[in-house]
């Protein structure tokens, strides 16, 4: 449903880069909890449960896990061991994300949000009119255009892997997401070539460290790049979050 007063399960999805994405997230559980209908589970996942659980147990009661604990939503609800497998980060089922499942919901708890949402609902008609009439020349809208292809139905996002093998100081991601993860190359390849086919234009790899993509099952970026580079068809490639620290070591 995208109703969440007629949910069984209500899963909300976190963040907790900053503090202020803290007070957001807080403020999301929140308005959850007094939308859920009567009898409703209300479960919490994203980065807030692994950066600050401390945090989010002062303010929630119920069910958390994390993003490098999501097998941890299989015990909760009770799956058995097939139903659990796409909660597997080396399944494909689940890690894709683009233009065939974008999804603008009617329904927000935050006033940010909500204004985020009608900024997003406006460059996809940006993007309907520039398939139309060439927009990209026009600086502001150029600028939008570019960095707004989530919301380009002739675009798609890839998530290669998860997690990140930095260390910085400044950076809780790892804490969340745990050491990097990846997605194996053949299903990053078939799936790239099954929307290149349906005809999207533009592709974009996406991770917490796309530059890492690869050390953890003896492979690297550049490997994934040759095999997508073999991949017929007109499309353009967009390498998001890659640290130049990678490009010494390539």
């Amino acid at each position: 449903t995208d109703d969440i007063r007629e949910a069984d399960i209500v899963l909300v999805d976190t963040c907790a880069s900053t503090d202020f994405k803290e007070d957001e997230s807080l403020e999301l559980i929140k308005g959850s909890e007094a939308r859920a209908k009567e009898g409703a589970r209300v479960i919490v996942c994203g980065c807030l449960a692994g950066i600050n659980p401390a945090r989010l147990q002062q303010h929630f009661k119920g069910e958390f896990f994390s993003p490098k604990d999501e097998k941890q939503l299989a015990s909760i609800l009770g799956l058995d061991e097939e139903d659990a497998k796409f909660l597997n980060p080396l399944e494909a089922r689940g890690r894709f994300m683009g233009g065939d499942d974008f999804v603008v919901s009617g329904h927000d708890f935050v006033g940010g949000r909500q204004m985020a949402r009608l900024m997003v609902r406006a460059c996809v008609s940006l993007h309907r009119v520039n398939e139309r009439v060439s927009l990209e020349r026009i600086p502001i809208l150029g600028k939008l255009l570019l960095s707004s292809q989530a919301g380009n139905p002739l675009a798609y996002a890839i998530n290669i892997s998860q997690g990140c093998l930095g260390n910085c100081s400044f950076c809780v991601i790892p804490m969340a997401k745990g050491r990097t993860v990846s997605l194996p190359m053949s299903l990053i390849v078939e799936k790239i070539r099954s929307m290149v086919d349906t005809g999207v234009k533009r592709i974009l790899l996406s991770s917490e460290d796309t530059g890492a993509y690869g050390k953890d099952i003896n492979a690297t970026v550049v490997d994934l790049l040759r095999k997508i580079h073999k991949i017929p068809g007109d499309f353009s490639l967009y390498i998001n979050y890659f640290d130049p620290r990678w490009l010494r070591a390539y």
